[in-house]
C-alpha cells in the first residue's frame, strides 16, 4: 500500500511524474531527518542535492538526474531512493527496498560481531605451583572451547631471567597440555622479561559455552 505523502501539496492524480510525487508508505514518516550521530543514509525526500547519479535496482547506471526524477522511477517500482555515496561528485543514490537494506545491514553487523575472536591472556609465573597451574589451564581450556584464542604469558623476575630456557620449556609443557582443544600458533618466544605462546582453537571444534572441566 502506498501512502499519499507528497512534496509540495496534494495531487488529485497522484501521478509519479508530477512534482508532487507520492512515496512508499511509512518510509518518509520514519526518516524525516538524518541523525548526524549515526551513519544512516538519506532516503527519498531527505535527498535535496540538485543532481545525483542514480543506480537502478539491478545495478544498472541510470545516469545523472534530479532526486525528484529518480524518486519517480523508484515509485514506479515500489522502491526507495537511498543515498549510498554522499561524498561522490555528484552523490550516488541507488533505487532499492530500504527496509530490506536495513535488515541486511543489521544482519551483517550481527554476524560480524559473532565472528569476532577474542584473545584471552593466561598469566603464569616461574613459581606458579601445580594446583594454580591446573586451575589456569582449565580456564584456558574454557576460553578455547568457546572459540577464543589464548595467549600464555610467563613473566620472569630478577635472577629468573638467567634460566629463561627452563621457563620456556615450562610454558611449552603447559601449552601441550591443551593440545586436545588447541593448536599452537606461536611457540614460546622471549621478549624482555616475558615469554609468550599463542594457542587457537582446533578448526573442527564447535564452540561450546559450557565445556566440561577436566578433573
Amino acid at each position: 500500500m502506498r501512502a499519499s505523502v507528497w512534496w509540495t501539496g496534494h495531487s488529485s492524480t497522484g501521478s509519479p511524474s508530477d512534482p508532487r510525487v507520492f512515496y512508499r508508505s511509512g518510509v518518509i514518516s520514519r526518516h524525516n531527518s538524518k541523525d548526524s550521530r549515526t551513519d544512516t543514509p538519506r532516503v527519498n525526500r531527505q535527498i535535496t542535492i540538485p543532481q545525483i547519479r542514480v543506480i537502478g535496482p539491478d545495478g544498472d547506471q541510470l545516469g545523472i538526474m534530479s532526486p525528484r526524477d529518480a524518486m519517480s522511477i523508484a515509485y514506479e517500482s515500489g522502491l526507495d531512493l537511498v543515498e549510498v555515496a554522499p561524498k561522490a561528485r555528484p552523490p550516488v543514490c541507488r533505487i532499492m527496498d530500504y527496509g530490506k537494506y536495513r535488515y541486511q545491514q543489521s544482519k551483517r553487523k550481527s554476524s560480524s560481531k559473532s565472528a569476532q575472536v577474542e584473545i584471552k591472556t593466561i598469566r603464569l609465573g616461574a613459581k606458579t605451583d601445580t594446583h594454580d597451574l591446573e586451575t589456569k589451564l582449565r580456564k584456558a581450556e574454557t576460553f578455547l572451547s568457546k572459540g577464543n584464542k589464548v595467549k600464555l604469558e610467563l613473566r620472569m623476575r630478577g635472577r629468573e631471567q638467567a634460566h629463561a630456557h627452563r621457563w620456556s620449556e615450562k610454558l611449552l609443557e603447559s601449552a601441550e597440555q591443551l593440545s586436545g582443544v588447541s593448536t599452537m600458533t606461536q611457540r614460546p618466544n622471549r621478549s624482555g622479561r616475558m615469554i609468550t605462546a599463542m594457542l587457537e582453537p582446533l578448526r573442527n571444534q564447535n564452540p561450546n559455552p559450557n565445556p566440561k572441566e577436566s578433573s
